[in-house]
């Protein structure tokens, strides 16, 4: 059997409450990795409060309590963002996060985009009820890193068209491996002598050992 030894230098992470605090549910300071972030989320072109406007945390539609982002269409572009530094993060560092879309329709222009220090690294129209995760390839040399999620011009103003996001993680997907061990079993076989007439099945008081000989009582001095 082997077996290989991984070491994990941490993850940072937000799911849009404040730090597991239940009761706080409109905070974008929340920390739930082991890493922190280097600041809050940000509002780009809108209120900024995360409780109000065209981008704020909701107890509803969430995919793990007790909060969710949400992102709804005003007829400009609107985002949010977060920087990160992820410079330990050496191996292969990923953004994962997970979204549900609710497009009126599926016009082209009903997109939200992902950025990573002001590039647009992904976009799409989702429009499936439940929740998708998205899994974003990161560049380890970019530190610090910003994250941003926005909407696009296109959607709909109002609740009509709308995106949530939550369990937003940047983690390393192949951390570094320290070692793999090769473990060996040996089979042994034990014999035991008889010292007497025995039934199939007795218990040694004196050793503590107990013989099945499978239903077939032993003469003295025979093996098994």
């Amino acid at each position: 059997m082997t077996k290989t030894t991984t070491i994990s230098k941490g993850f940072i992470a937000d799911d849009f409450d404040n730090n597991f605090n239940a009761s706080d549910t409109s905070a974008f300071t929340g920390t739930d990795g082991t890493i922190n972030w280097n600041g809050d989320w940000t509002e780009i072109n809108d209120d900024g409060n995360a409780a109000t406007g065209n981008i704020y945390v909701s107890t509803s539609n969430q995919f793990s309590n007790p909060a969710a982002l949400w992102l709804q269409g005003s007829g400009s572009v609107r985002g949010l963002q977060r920087t990160a530094d992820i410079s330990t993060l050496t191996k292969a560092p990923k953004l994962e996060y997970y979204v549900r879309g609710k497009p009126s329709n599926t016009d082209t222009d009903d997109f939200y985009e992902v950025l990573v220090n002001g590039s647009v690294v992904f976009s799409e129209i989702y429009t499936k009820a439940g929740y998708i995760v998205r899994l974003i390839p990161l560049t380890p040399t970019l530190v610090p890193i910003t994250i941003q999620f926005r909407t696009s011009a296109g959607m709909d103003t109002g609740t009509i068209d709308r995106y949530f996001f939550d369990e937003v993680i940047i983690y390393e997907s192949n951390p570094t491996v320290l070692g793999t061990y090769s473990i060996t079993t040996t089979e042994y076989s034990l014999t035991y002598t008889t010292q007497a007439n025995t039934n199939p099945v007795s218990y040694d008081n004196t050793t503590g050992v107990t013989v099945i000989t499978n239903g077939v009582s032993l003469p003295a001095n025979s093996a098994i």
